[in-house]
This record gives structure tokens, sequence and C-alpha cells, in this order.
């Protein structure tokens, strides 16, 4: 191949890896919300998911009935964390709230209700700070 062929080529990659990009988030999302699935050092994945989102400052979001649910590397629901809302940041994929939430392992061996968290999916780590 020539530097011409050559310079086609990734011209024709960009445009193709630009068509693909998601669009940035610019208004109230209705009728679903799901950020990105993320994965701990254990190989954990974990979905937020809510009913509706709408940006209220940089790469962040106010997510309405956020439901977390989080599954073993076999891909087996683990448990699920459930509030009326909480905001996500989009840069660090941390959700917090001062709202009440509910917290459950699939399995039932651990259950727990309370006020106030911060869910950080990277540790795998629930932070519960009222009630």
């Amino acid at each position: 191949m020539n530097f011409r062929s050559n310079a086609i080529l990734f011209c024709l990659f960009v445009i193709c890896v630009s068509a693909h990009a998601q669009p940035a988030i610019s208004g109230k999302v209705s009728g679903g919300f799901q950020a990105p699935a993320s994965r701990d050092n254990e190989g954990r994945r974990h979905v937020l998911k809510g009913s509706d989102a709408k940006p209220i400052g940089n790469k962040i979001f106010e997510i309405t009935a956020p439901r977390v649910t989080s599954f073993r590397p076999d891909n087996t629901l683990d448990m699920v964390i459930e509030a009326p809302v909480c905001q996500f940041d989009s840069n660090s994929n941390i959700a917090s709230s001062d709202s009440d939430l509910s917290f459950k392992t699939t399995d039932g061996r651990f259950s727990i209700q309370g006020a106030g968290w911060l869910w950080d999916p990277s540790q795998s780590h629930l932070t519960i700070s009222n009630n």
C-alpha cells in the first residue's frame, strides 16, 4: 500500500469510530437510564439503571429510582441496591444520595436499610451514613 491508500484507510477508520461513539447526555433522559457497566478487582460486574436521568453538573446526573445490580464473575446475580433517587458521577462511576436505600443479597443472607449512602463499584464498597 502507498501513503495515499493508508491515509484513506485511516480516515475511514476515524469516521467509523466516530459514528459508533455514544453521544453525551445533554438533556433529561426519560424511559430508562443505564450507566456503563463496571467491574471491580475481583471480576464482579455492577450495573446502575434508573427510570430517568437529568444532568445537574459537570458529568453528574440525578437518577430517579436507581437500582444497582451486582453480578458474580460467573454472571449470577449477587446483590441489589434500590433507592428513590441518587446522584451519579459519570467520571468516577460513583453513586450517592441523602435518600433512603435498601440493600439485599439475592440468596437472602443479608439485607439492610438506611439513609444517606455512597456506592463505589470499583471497590464494591457501599457506605451507609445514617439510620
